[in-house]
């Protein structure tokens, strides 16, 4: 199992990832972090007539009310209680939380979870009509770290907030048999851009530059450097 300083330093936290997304659980794992997991109940409902044309600050915004919903309300939860940390001495451990937020943009369009059939289907051939007109498409993903203030009673927070961007190319020429079929799977439905490149979603793409672990939906070296740089 690999382990380093970082490791060390985060036991001194209550490490909290604010996902449901068994990829970023796994992923974190992948490299020695066993987080406890908080869903966020932030509705990621914001408003996109105010991002027009800037994803990056949507996701990131995102990512950012997720973290601040989790940690309003782990705030208010008692260390005597089974849902927070303590250390030996009987006080909280302080939180350190990790959020984020993936998008597919392309156009400045956001394109998150189509969420049915029909909708993965256009979500894709849309997707692959920008790139044949030349468009970029890129992955993003905004990231949030919020560390509390080891003495705890005084409600310190740092946080990071930061971004990472991973092109992606379709195959050429993909048709749309190609793509009903792959959505007939029901795979895409619940991720965004419609599509999962870990699984048989693959099969679409010819190359991605940049982080790969983004396109699955954490940064996930970017995410190791920022945990060290903060603790």
């Amino acid at each position: 199992m690999f382990h380093s300083k970082l490791h060390e330093r985060l036991a001194a936290y209550e490490f909290v990832l604010c996902s449901s997304s068994p990829r970023r659980y796994e992923l974190l794992q992948q490299v020695g972090i066993t987080p406890r997991v908080e869903k966020s109940a932030f509705k990621e409902d914001l408003d996109k007539s105010l991002y027009e044309g800037d994803p990056y600050r949507y996701v990131s915004d995102t990512s950012f009310e997720k973290c601040q919903e989790v940690y309003s309300r782990l705030r208010r939860r008692n260390c005597d209680t089974s849902n927070r940390e303590a250390n030996n001495d009987g006080h909280c451990k302080p939180l350190l939380l990790l959020s984020a937020d993936t998008v597919i943009t392309a156009k400045g369009e956001i394109f998150e979870k189509p969420g049915s059939y029909a909708s993965n289907v256009a979500m894709l051939k849309t997707l692959r009509d920008h790139e044949e007109q030349g468009t970029k498409i890129e992955v993003v993903s905004g990231c949030t770290i919020l560390k509390e203030d080891p003495s705890t009673s005084t409600g310190n927070v740092q946080v990071r907030r930061f971004l990472s961007t991973t092109e992606i190319h379709l195959v050429k020429g993909l048709t749309d048999e190609t793509i009903e079929e792959y959505c007939t799977s029901g795979e895409g439905q619940s991720v965004a851009g419609g599509f999962k490149i870990q699984g048989s979603g693959c099969l679409l793409f010819d190359s991605i530059s940049g982080d790969y672990y983004n396109c699955v939906g954490l940064p996930l070296s970017l995410v190791y450097r920022e945990l060290g740089a903060l603790v």
